[in-house]
């Protein structure tokens, strides 16, 4: 978690981490430099409509020393290998707009730009949404 300067899981959301990953739906890809984590990868398959399965990637993070090595690349080429194997029609991901050098590897890599509008609630406003929405 030190990607996201957060705290260490409990043991209880480690566990459900785990259960997620393990129930085939889930999916990381870890980079290694020796022992040490260099990057890693998470993703999920879903159901986008009449097409099939795909995978959205969630993260790709590479650590600072070890960027411009490849691990990106070799990252994405897992996640690549992944959807074959599972028969995916296609593979989607989302970078933050403020994201330059995110920004710049994909177009490095040849990742053609697909533009939506994303929408976010975070769990802290479930309340005040849920009745937002059930009072339309």
């Amino acid at each position: 978690m030190e990607h996201y300067d957060l705290e260490p899981l409990s043991q209880e959301k480690e566990a459900r981490f785990i259960s997620l990953l393990n129930s085939g739906a889930h999916g990381c890809h870890l980079a290694f430099d020796g022992e040490k984590v260099v990057g890693f990868s998470t993703w999920i398959e879903t159901i986008p409509g009449h097409q099939g399965t795909a995978i959205y990637m969630k993260e790709l993070f590479v650590s600072q020393s070890a960027r411009g090595r490849g691990v990106g690349k070799a990252l994405i080429l897992a996640l690549i290998d992944e959807a074959n194997s599972l028969g995916c029609c296609r593979i989607d991901w989302q970078t933050d707009k403020d994201n330059a050098a995110a920004q710049e590897f994909y177009r490095c890599i040849g990742a053609p730009l697909f533009e939506k509008v994303t929408y976010r609630v975070r769990s802290e406003e479930f309340d005040v949404f849920f009745e937002r929405v059930a009072g339309l």
